[in-house]
């Protein structure tokens, strides 16, 4: 399972969904993107990355569950996810927020939504975009962290494994039953949320405890599905066809993508810090700014920011989880 492309698969669609921001942080909401044309309109390549993300974490999240205990799987969950979101929100919300904001310091601290802003977003029970008097004039307006969104989703992903897994139901055909509906769920009503990325996630989630064999022509097969899918039915062929691909690319011997942890794992920091990055960037340019100069200007910047992330924040965080693993460990053979 360590020997895989995870790693620089969730950095390369942090880095898409990058790529696909500057579109409308730079343009507008309704700024084109190429394969929001491409696709008739069903998708981006943010949305695509998202769905990467998704498939990956049910994967990856299904077998976390089923290797320790409950107790330490909502650690391990919350050391993973919580710790480099409160460093961003505080950040954005008592240090930028009052630099950028247009309306006075006082009544931006007097202002419910300032501290709204943090609490809501911090306890991943859904999305607040706007603190204040920010970005109010940038092309996307009052839309701070806009990319934060997601977790919300990402949160009722591992509750649900938690829920079902304390149970006793985290069996392939329960998992398999959750797909099945979620799948139909999305196809009936297309923009839930939940359905859409759920069954993105219960797609990793089935085929990790279904274990098919991983071929390369079933993969080429599915790529092709996948493809033709985007002139219709994307949404369902990612969390089906597109799922196998993903999980292909990810763990086939036969594709060894370039190792990208030498300075940690960067993905989670890059996609947390990347929009209120590239929005202080067109903030800053103003009418100069283009989707290219934006990626230029930002993508150094977020990348030193999601080093330093992991440096100081998610990387001390994690190597808690193994000290009180470790204690464990001890005490038991005590």
């Amino acid at each position: 399972m360590r020997d895989n492309n995870f790693d620089t698969m969730r950095l390369v669609a942090a880095l898409c969904v990058l790529i696909s921001h500057s579109f409308p942080l730079s343009y507008g909401a309704t700024a084109v993107q190429p394969l929001f044309l491409l696709s008739n309109g069903q998708t981006t390549l943010g949305t695509v990355s998202v769905y990467v993300f998704f498939v990956l974490s049910g994967f990856l999240i299904t077998g976390s569950f089923e290797r320790q205990l409950p107790h330490r799987f909502v650690l391990a969950r919350g050391l993973r996810l919580l710790p480099g979101l409160a460093v961003v929100l505080f950040i954005l919300t008592f240090f930028v927020g009052p630099i950028l904001t247009t309306i006075p310091v006082g009544e931006y601290f007097r202002s419910g939504e300032t501290y709204y802003f943090f609490a809501k977003n911090l306890s991943l029970t859904g999305y607040v975009g706007e603190l204040p008097g920010v970005f109010g004039t940038n092309p996307t307006p009052n839309h701070v962290n806009g990319s934060l969104w997601t977790l919300k989703y990402e949160a009722e992903c591992y509750l649900l494994v938690f829920l079902v897994g304390i149970a006793g139901l985290l069996t392939r055909y329960t998992l398999a039953a959750l797909w099945a509906v979620a799948l139909f769920c999305s196809w009936r009503w297309g923009d839930w949320r939940i359905a859409e990325l759920g069954s993105c996630f219960l797609g990793g989630a089935v085929l990790y405890a279904w274990k098919p064999p991983f071929r390369w022509w079933i993969a080429v097969l599915c790529a092709v599905i996948w493809t033709a899918s985007l002139w219709t039915g994307f949404r369902l062929s990612s969390a089906t066809v597109g799922a196998y691909v993903i999980l292909y690319i990810g763990l086939s011997p036969a594709i060894r993508l370039p190792k990208v942890t030498h300075w940690g794992d960067l993905s989670y920091g890059t996609y947390i810090w990347a929009w209120p990055v590239q929005q202080s960037v067109t903030l800053a340019l103003g009418s100069a700014i283009t989707w290219y100069l934006n990626l230029f200007i930002s993508t150094p910047i977020i990348l030193l920011l999601a080093g330093l992330s992991w440096r100081f924040v998610e990387g001390p965080a994690l190597t808690l989880k193994k000290r009180r693993r470790l204690k464990a460990s001890v005490a038991v053979d005590a």
